[in-house]
């Protein structure tokens, strides 16, 4: 009995066995399939025409291109490179790399055509208590005290506004954002540098010279006026002095009894005249005697 179910138990594991090679067999058969390639995935950039150095980079130069490998010096964003200056020419095809883009100069970069950059002097109270920061937009106010040049009177103007400002001591605004880091209160610079009209350059800089230049910091939530020069009169210190600020006010006229109110006739003019000491005529002497002749 024992030997025939160690002969089923032979019998099984060697049918076990023979399926296990069969499986085995059908195994080795069957191709691996072929490895899956990936498609690219990484961006970059390349010229569509070419573009002689100086240029500023515009997004119509550029074409953008899918790879599989980038090098270290390839732009991934040209958005972020935008308005750049090339320093170098390039050719249709080339791609954009850091190396043909000029440094980056913040505040240059950032000069709308038409524009200058032209720094002033200021110090804490002029530049606001020193909380002007690149990238506000201010008014600039224009003190004129009295001399032989201006005349007798002292005034004082609204020169311009909404002059953007593009640096302020060692804050630089950026070109794409507008705005520098937060540094908070100024109290050491002593210089700012405006986007100033080209055609009012030079009365910003006779203005800085002939008198004092002071800045009005503009708040956000006001619109912009588009334009930067005014028309606007001085106010003078006569202004104030001649009552155009108002009505004068009526004279007071202390009450008076009526006789005193009445008008009083002028007396008649008194007239001096000299009395003389000598009695009228003419006297005669006629030997020992006086004659007198009256007329």
């Amino acid at each position: 009995m024992q030997g025939r179910t160690l002969t089923l138990i032979a019998a099984l594991l060697f049918a076990l066995a023979l399926a296990l090679g069969f499986y085995s067999l059908t195994l080795g058969d069957k191709k691996a399939p072929p490895p899956q390639i990936q498609a690219p995935t990484l961006t970059i950039w390349r010229f569509s025409e070419d573009v002689p150095a100086g240029s500023l980079l515009q997004l119509d130069m550029l074409s953008e291109q899918q790879v599989d490998e980038r090098e270290v010096d390839d732009v991934a964003d040209a958005k972020a490179v935008l308005g750049r200056v090339l320093a170098t020419a390039v050719k249709e095809g080339q791609r954009l790399q850091n190396s043909v883009l000029a440094a980056e100069r913040p505040m240059l970069d950032g000069l709308e055509p038409g524009f200058r950059a032209v720094a002033i002097k200021v110090d804490e109270v002029t530049a606001v208590g020193g909380h002007v920061q690149a990238g506000d937009r201010v008014d600039v106010l224009f003190y004129l005290r009295a001399n032989k040049e201006s005349g007798e009177s002292t005034s004082a103007r609204r020169l311009f506004t909404d002059l953007r400002v593009l640096a302020y001591g060692d804050q630089v605004a950026s070109p794409r954002t507008g705005s520098p880091g937060e540094k908070g209160r100024q109290t050491r610079e002593r210089s700012a540098v405006l986007a100033v009209p080209q055609s009012s350059v030079a009365e910003l800089l006779l203005a800085a010279s002939s008198g004092e230049l002071q800045l009005a910091v503009i708040g956000p939530r006001e619109q912009h006026s588009g334009s930067s020069e005014l028309t606007e009169p001085p106010v003078t210190l006569a202004r104030f002095g001649s009552g155009e600020a108002g009505p004068p006010a009526p004279a007071v006229q202390p009450s008076l009894p009526v006789a005193l109110a009445a008008p009083v006739p002028a007396a008649a003019p008194v007239v001096k005249t000299k009395v003389s000491s000598q009695p009228a005529g003419l006297e005669v002497l006629l030997g020992e005697e006086k004659v007198m002749l009256r007329p």
